[in-house]
């Protein structure tokens, strides 16, 4: 341990003040400032208070974070230094989601039912486009190409260089899309030009193919509805071999393959809702990590099936988790804390004492550090 210890803490309360206190521990003093303020660990740098909505949450290059707020604001902050960089008004409502495009670029997703491009060079809004309903789930599929999802299960394709006009609509879905994943024609096979795959509360998930579309504001079905699941589709992600994996509030992972339509394997053993999950490659063999609201995570083998490890130590549902550079997981969980897991034993070594409330979102930054995210709009950033 340094002869030093400094903590900085970087708060903004609801007038939006920055507050910074600089104080400087000697180590005898660390074990007291401990056990007298609990938010203060080893670790720890410091804490961005500020409204964002959680599902907005994404990081930029140069250690930067953006997220959007209930008032319709972007706002990017320093994870280097904690300052606000940056604040954009650009929506009349609520921003439900954000896509990181490159070339400083960014598209947001609002309950005014607009999408809008953003230049983060120059702080401008280069287009805006009116999906029709308020905007759920927004994702690229190219830089140059955008999905919009609406809580009707409408899909909108739009292409950045065209103002204003919706490259076609997908129709199908009749609840609120929660995923969507694009796989690019150099996976298909040669009748293919790229497909789109979303799921959604209806419990299905669509396979859309790109060369249907016909002319612009065209209207298409979908090639092929997967059905399985029994509840809600929270999750769907492309694995190495080809095909695709989804989890679902029914509590299991169901992987198909996009061709045929058939589900080829359904891992079980989760006793509740699927939240996320991730394709990680460990020592050169693809394997899934889930988390769920049973409180566990789960490593899985999607060639067989097979659950390989499963983390208990949470006291309530893990509903987020990243890689870290040396191949441990770090979870985030509705009971305010932060786990580090050794994957080869399962075992937790590390806790961390995060958040007073949810903790809704963990990222990994390139030096190693760890961002957190608090559903009482608090941003920790760890060592």
């Amino acid at each position: 341990m340094n002869n030093k210890k400094s903590v900085v803490n970087f708060i903004i309360d609801r007038r939006k003040k920055l507050i910074i206190d600089l104080t400087y521990f000697f180590p005898n003093d660390i074990a007291k400032m401990i056990s007298e303020y609990d938010y203060y660990l080893l670790g720890k740098n410091y804490t961005i208070y500020d409204r964002l909505n959680t599902s907005t949450i994404n990081l930029l290059p140069d250690e930067q974070l953006v997220g959007g707020t209930p008032e319709g604001k972007i706002k990017i902050w320093n994870l280097r230094t904690g300052n606000c960089d940056n604040s954009i008004k650009g929506h009349s409502s609520s921003i439900t989601s954000i896509s990181v495009l490159s070339n400083c670029r960014i598209v947001s997703g609002s309950c005014d039912n607009t999408l809008n491009v953003w230049n983060l060079t120059t702080n401008k809004c280069e287009n805006t486009f009116n999906h029709g309903d308020p905007i759920t789930y927004v994702t690229s599929i190219t830089n140059e190409q955008i999905i919009s999802g609406s809580g009707n299960g409408i899909l909108k394709l739009w292409n950045l260089n065209n103002n204003n006009n919706c490259a076609c609509t997908f129709i199908g879905h009749t609840r609120e899309i929660r995923s969507v994943i694009f796989i690019p024609d150099n996976k298909l096979h040669e009748n293919a030009k790229g497909l789109i795959v979303s799921a959604s509360n209806d419990k299905t998930l669509k396979i859309w193919n790109l060369k249907n579309i016909q002319s612009i504001s065209s209207e298409i079905k979908c090639d092929l509805t997967l059905k399985g699941h029994t509840d809600w589709v929270r999750c769907v992600i492309l694995l190495p071999d080809g095909k695709i994996i989804s989890g679902s509030d029914d509590g299991t992972l169901k992987i198909w393959n996009y061709c045929t339509g058939e589900c080829e394997l359904t891992l079980t053993g989760h006793e509740g809702y699927i939240y996320f999950m991730k394709v990680f490659c460990y020592y050169d063999s693809g394997l899934i990590i889930s988390g769920s609201s049973d409180n566990t995570m789960r490593l899985w083998n999607p060639q067989t099936g097979e659950c390989v490890r499963i983390f208990t130590g949470h006291s309530s549902g893990v509903c987020c988790f990243n890689i870290l550079p040396d191949e441990s997981v770090i979870s985030g969980s509705f009971d305010g804390t932060l786990k580090r897991w050794d994957l080869q034993t399962g075992e937790c070594n590390f806790t961390f004492k995060s958040h007073n409330g949810w903790c809704l979102g963990v990222f990994v930054l390139p030096d190693g550090r760890i961002v957190s995210v608090s559903a009482l709009n608090a941003i920790d950033i760890w060592s």
